[in-house]
């Protein structure tokens, strides 16, 4: 059977029926196996014992193995079970086959290798990884490893690299960063589109001379590396108003390092820019004035442009707190532990373990204020797992692979997907709320020493898109789609975050609210806002649609009902427009052969709406134009609230209970936040009685496409004519006249409107 070449796109999103089919097509016959090798003249004879140099025997698994790293075009192996390749006798590929297992182990959920899962003794496979000289070793169900061969002569095209154990090659990093500057130009400028970049214009105001040892005003002009690194508990040395001016004097900050002020990870971040051949440094404890808040409400707000100007960002992912340090720079840090594990093959052949980045499970990648700085980051130098790598728009590199030889390694994921995700959610020309979930989606699993910082932490991203989303952001929530954005959903569970400084300015002595998704941890389903795009007409018709809502205020907690602020959301300021109305700028209206009428905007050219949204007037908008409104953590509004009897549902992946009627008949389904407060209702009988507030009325068809209503294929759901028509509703516990929200839920509008209820003014906190 003949081999297809590869494509690699498909292998790290696979579709589980093309993973059967490509994986079968790309197999090759050992005959085949055999006929290449003896071309390649790494195979004496066709049988299983024919004598090898070096008096070995010839093994077919590593025949295979060496087909893969010597072939032009991509093969791809089965090479048998792990317990007969085990217990081969091959000194060769038993290591690299013991190795790969292992290592696969390591990288997958314990509790899934429990029998019976078929993947502890499933075929383990090979194929070519990025080019010729490169092996992947993999197990269907578990984590594949990679190796590459080092070169030792024209034949075998190696881009492995053995590397110092304990010392980092800094020659190597500066030609990294020369030949990102050099040969790939302005398209590693910024890490988002151009359009998009124009946007990030704000510059630091301070920064560290790191040839003066001192802070210094910045200037318009001056190119600097950024630091991106964790604080953790250690008393990291701050700025502050009081010691601005003494830290602005020529070699203050070397005083300050003598007295063993601040922490080793800044300290070798200001000699390692000199080994960069650059002489400026920011780094946030020190170039934002801590205790002034007004700049550091600026500054905060500057993020994503201060990474996004930085010519490139130094990302310290090892350690816990600051005080770790960035290993291996000799003469400045303490020496790494770099751990290289090298195997033979027949032939004279090495192969070198390149570990993926297992970056998950580092502090860093769990913190929520290092989410932006690796987003908005062009270049970033990542020290990690006692290796370093280089990450831009056109490559990535590391020091175990030959990166001159013109190969690129795997681009480094900060999730379940890579970066290429958000930034192109960041990068939408028009208020797209569906990718903008995807960040929040990302973000929201991230932890905070302080759990109030997940509003600054995110307000460098909310600045950048406030271009786009006409009214802004509420706490993460963009005003324009106010209604639909109130329906997110945890995936499955979230948790409460509880502000640990209520005297914050950005809190006013406010929890963080629990309306919004910041004042919860975990992750939002990302399918929670599909209706805030219910008027583009898609292939997957019959959305969910909001039809009416109630009226919203916010404001602070002392805030009069004349001081409070009416929440406008304009994503549907045109869904009423008659073909006789004239259209909003820029929109033009189309008739259909089926007689509706739709518009488009060259903001999104290839979609259809069924009405105008606001658009912004030009991309050129610079974050902070439009007006912005404080962050007020208070929804006020009047609504109608009922009760219904509740019971808990297990059926499901998230937390939920069924909502039934005084008869035991079935009226809604309502989706909670987390197990604790689920456990709290019976599984049987009549149920715990529910309050619930209603916030909108929606529709969808019954076969229509709503996969973030956990109850579409749910039996009990009536069916009764075209549409589920329900309304949205919030449950809620109240303390000291304020509510709070426990979950979000549906109950059917017949339902809603037979029952027994009544109007009630309400302060959402």
């Amino acid at each position: 059977m003949a081999s297809e070449p590869f494509d690699w796109k498909w292998f790290y999103n696979p579709d589980p029926d093309e993973w059967m089919k490509k994986r079968f097509r790309a197999m090759l016959n050992l005959e085949q196996v055999q006929t290449y090798l003896r071309s390649k003249s790494l195979l004496i004879g066709p049988d299983r014992d024919a004598p090898q140099k070096n008096g070995e025997t010839q093994c077919l698994v590593c025949d295979k193995l060496l087909c893969v790293l010597t072939s032009a075009s991509p093969f791809w192996f089965e090479l048998g079970s792990p317990s007969n390749l085990l217990r081969s006798s091959c000194r060769f590929h038993t290591p690299i086959i013991l190795h790969s297992i292992a290592a696969g182990v390591n990288r997958t959920h314990v509790e899934s290798l429990k029998p019976p899962n078929p993947c502890v003794d499933s075929p383990v496979h090979a194929s070519r990884h990025h080019s010729p000289g490169s092996l992947l070793v993999f197990q269907d169900g578990l984590v594949h490893t990679s190796y590459h061969s080092v070169r030792k002569d024209v034949q075998l095209q190696g881009h492995g690299k053995l590397i110092n154990r304990e010392w980092i090659d800094t020659g190597l990093l500066r030609s990294w960063k020369r030949s990102c500057l050099e040969d790939h130009g302005d398209r590693c400028d910024f890490a988002l589109p151009k359009a998009a970049s124009e946007l990030l214009t704000q510059r630091p105001q301070l920064l560290i001379d790191t040839w003066r040892m001192c802070l210094t005003d910045a200037s318009g002009d001056q190119s600097y590396i950024a630091l991106s690194y964790v604080w953790g508990n250690c008393n990291t040395f701050r700025t502050s108003t009081k010691n601005l001016t003494e830290l602005k004097r020529d070699h203050a900050l070397s005083h300050a390092i003598r007295d063993s002020s601040i922490p080793n990870t800044i300290v070798h971040a200001m000699h390692f820019v000199g080994i960069l051949e650059e002489r400026y440094l920011w780094v946030d404890a020190l170039c934002i004035v801590q205790d002034d808040d007004a700049s550091k409400h600026q500054q905060l707000r500057s993020m994503a442009s201060i990474y996004a100007n930085s010519v490139l960002t130094i990302i310290a992912a090892e350690g816990h707190d600051a005080n770790h340090g960035i290993c291996g720079l000799r003469n400045v840090s303490e020496p790494r532990n770099c751990q290289q594990h090298v195997f033979q093959l027949p032939g004279d052949t090495d192969i070198i373990h390149v570990p993926w980045p297992e970056m998950y499970d580092k502090t860093w990648f769990s913190r929520g204020w290092t989410f932006q700085e690796w987003l908005f980051s062009s270049r970033r130098l990542m020290f990690g797992d006692a290796r370093v790598r280089w990450q831009c728009p056109c490559s990535n590199w590391q020091e175990d692979v030959d990166h001159l030889s013109g190969l690129d390694v795997a681009p480094f994921p900060i999730g379940p997907d890579d970066d290429r995700v958000l930034t192109r959610a960041l990068s939408s020309t028009w208020p797209n709320i569906e990718t903008y979930a995807s960040i929040v989606q990302y973000y929201n699993t991230r932890k905070f020493s302080l759990e109030e910082d997940v509003l600054p932490a995110f307000s460098g991203i909310t600045s950048l898109l406030v271009s786009t989303f006409d009214g802004g952001f509420l706490y993460g929530l963009p005003e324009m789609f106010f209604d639909d954005a109130l329906l997110w959903l945890p995936f499955p569970r979230v948790t409460r975050r509880i502000a640990t400084d209520t005297s914050a300015p950005f809190l006013r002595g406010s929890l963080l609210p629990s309306w919004s998704w910041m004042g919860w941890c975990g992750e939002i389903d990302g399918l929670s806002w599909l209706g805030g795009q219910s008027n583009i007409v898609m292939s997957q018709e019959g959305g969910v649609r909001i039809l009416e809502s109630v009226e919203w205020s916010t404001g602070f907690p002392s805030a009069s009902a004349q001081q409070r602020r009416r929440i406008v959301p304009s994503g549907r300021k045109y869904s009423e427009i008659s073909d006789n109305d004239p259209v909003p700028p820029g929109w033009t209206r189309h008739q259909q052969e089926d007689g509706s009428t739709v518009y488009t905007h060259p903001k999104n050219p290839n979609a259809l709406y069924s009405y105008p949204i606001p658009m912004s007037s030009t991309l050129n908008e610079l974050p902070g134009s439009q007006p912005t409104h404080p962050q007020t953590p208070l929804l006020f509004f009047t609504t109608t609230r009922a009760w219904l009897h509740g019971i808990r549902y297990k059926g499901n992946h998230r937390p939920g209970v069924t909502l039934r009627c005084e008869d035991g008949s079935w009226a809604g389904f309502l989706n909670l936040h987390n197990y604790q407060t689920a456990r709290k209702f019976p599984v049987t009988g009549r149920g715990e009685m529910v309050e619930l507030l209603a916030i909108s009325t929606g529709a969808v068809t019954h076969d229509g496409y709503a996969p973030q209503l956990d109850e579409m294929k749910m039996a009990e759901r009536p069916r009764d004519g075209g549409e589920y028509r329900f309304v949205n509703v919030l449950f809620v516990t109240w303390d000291d006249g304020v509510a709070y929200r426990q979950g979000l839920g549906r109950v059917l509008a017949s339902v809603w409107e037979s029952a027994e209820r009544e109007s009630v003014d309400v302060t959402l906190g």
